[in-house]
């Protein structure tokens, strides 16, 4: 991961209220509700994030600046191996104990260290994503733990659970586990920032004349309008019943595209129907592409 002092563009020296105002600015300008689709601004946009989270913190940006952790807020190998080599130190003289060496050696000279955190990926469905639910992952140790998946959560968040991670040293807090989520796409559901986007078929009769049509969302099914005369690909919006935006607190919209389906290809009457019409004003629906 990069310097986090170099993904806000600031420099060391920077006050409190520097990093503050470089995080708002920077959030503003690369959050993925604004660049929808864009993998690298995604991609930015989660490097600003955990810069802050490392930078907005006095406790650990003195730790990185003295760099006993590095930018993903892991300890560093320096700062484990001078431990380590005082407390082989300590029990050459006779002051450690066999597999405890850390704990001794901490102990005595009151120093505490956070543990460290630890990664995991964790795989959720489609629908269970948008309305939140819980999935349960192994950790380090064994132990199982039922994980909050929060109503809105995106392909790629990072779900951070306090205390998780390897226990301290000397008494320090634990660790934390992050859990990177995955979220598997859907057969027919796809998701554009906090919109929810579904292709819907409806029938010759239906869109000629109109309809109320039944249609499945994440929440539950809704009614839907199809007005008279709606061609294929027109684009209905059902509005704030798409995923709820975790960031901003607002919940996006969910977008039907009509797409037109003949109920029986080999239906006779309507065959004859069509051959013997003749519409009052003919249009050519290829006219703009007579050019190409």
């Amino acid at each position: 991961m990069r310097d986090p002092y170099d993904v806000l563009g600031i420099p060391r020296s920077a006050t409190a209220a520097d990093i503050k105002a470089a995080y708002r600015r920077l959030v503003k300008q690369y959050h993925p509700d604004r660049h929808p689709g864009d993998a690298a601004i995604e991609q930015r946009f989660k490097e600003v994030q955990s810069a802050y989270e490392l930078l907005g913190d006095p406790e650990k940006r003195q730790r990185f600046d003295r760099r006993e952790i590095d930018a993903e807020g892991r300890e560093t190998a320096s700062t484990i191996h001078r431990a380590w080599e005082a407390a082989r130190a300590s029990r050459r003289r006779g002051r450690g104990r066999a597999g405890s060496m850390f704990e001794d050696f901490f102990a005595r000279h009151d120093i505490r260290t956070k543990g460290a955190d630890v990664s995991y990926d964790l795989r959720v469905g489609f629908v269970e994503a948008v309305r939140g639910g819980k999935q349960r992952i192994v950790l380090q140790d064994g132990r199982t733990l039922d994980v909050a998946v929060p109503e809105g959560t995106a392909d790629g968040d990072l779900l951070r659970l306090r205390g998780r991670g390897t226990r301290g040293l000397g008494g320090g807090e634990p660790g934390d586990a992050l859990v990177r989520i995955t979220v598997a796409p859907h057969t027919h559901f796809t998701r554009k920032g906090a919109d929810i986007h579904l292709d819907v078929p409806v029938t010759l009769r239906e869109a000629a004349l109109g309809a109320s049509v039944d249609v499945p969302t994440p929440h539950g099914r809704v009614s839907l309008r199809v007005p008279p005369g709606s061609n294929a690909g027109r684009i209905l919006r059902l509005k704030a019943k798409g995923a709820l935006d975790r960031k901003g607190g607002n919940r996006g919209d969910f977008y039907v595209r009509l797409t037109i389906v003949i109920d029986d290809p080999a239906d006779l009457e309507l065959a004859r129907f069509l051959r013997n019409w003749k519409p009052e004003h003919e249009t050519d629906p290829r006219a703009d592409l007579a050019g190409l």
